[in-house]
């Protein structure tokens, strides 16, 4: 995390870094934010889910970003520079810079 992020104890955010978690100078995060860079895999019905395995990365949010409320942002969701995300989940890479999502 760059120099800029500040984390408040009241803001209930969950920030997993299996593999690398970067967030860039100036960028904002509203309350109740989970970002976790891992999904199980659940493509075998003859196993348990547990042992499975999962997919898991290094996951960036750039420079200048707003995370709003509630939001989930997943393994293969990388945020662009100037992007703000509203009320959703993340699933996958934004990488146009300035993207708002609501």
């Amino acid at each position: 995390m760059k120099r800029t992020f500040l984390l408040m104890p009241w803001n209930r955010l969950l920030l997993h870094g299996h593999k690398g978690l970067e967030i860039g100078d100036y960028s904002l995060l509203a309350q109740n934010i989970t970002i976790t860079p891992y999904s199980h895999k659940f493509d075998n019905a003859e196993k348990i889910i547990y042992s499975q395995g999962g997919f898991t990365r290094k996951v960036s949010i750039g420079r200048d970003c707003y995370i709003g409320m509630n939001v989930c942002i997943l393994y293969s969701g990388d945020i662009g520079d100037g992007s703000v995300i509203g009320d959703s989940r993340i699933r996958e890479t934004i990488t146009y810079q300035g993207w708002i999502f609501c």
